[in-house]
């Protein structure tokens, strides 16, 4: 039996957490002062995700790069391709803060949006 600690970001209590694993399955999870402890912890030992937040290329603009963030969380293993996809990529103003950068990101569902609005040049 392998215990695992992780700190719970679910809430502004960031409760420390003890997951007790046994043969890759939870057993116990300790340390929670509210459900979404439980709820994090699962996830967290089960499908990570993560928010990817990059910068994609300008073209024609004083900016140089505009900042982009996924819709929703990826998977982690997905991240390190995500971001391959996103390096060189350019975008042409006007782009408005929420619209879609790059539609469904590796067939996952989750669009990578712009996370400002750039003007179109003069």
């Amino acid at each position: 039996m392998a215990d695992t600690q992780l700190i719970c970001t679910s809430c502004p209590k960031e409760c420390n957490l003890s997951i007790s694993l046994k043969d890759d399955k939870i057993i116990k999870i300790q340390g929670n002062s509210c459900k979404k402890g439980i709820d994090y912890a699962q996830i967290e030992m089960t499908d990570p995700r993560r928010i990817l937040t990059t910068a994609v290329l300008i073209k024609d603009s004083e900016h140089l790069l505009l900042p982009v963030r996924s819709s929703a969380p990826l998977p982690k293993d997905m991240l390190q391709e995500a971001a391959k996809i996103t390096r060189g990529y350019k975008v042409t103003p006007p782009i408005k803060r929420g619209d879609v950068v790059i539609a469904n990101i590796l067939n996952s569902g989750v669009h990578i949006i712009a996370s400002r609005s750039i003007p179109a040049s003069i």
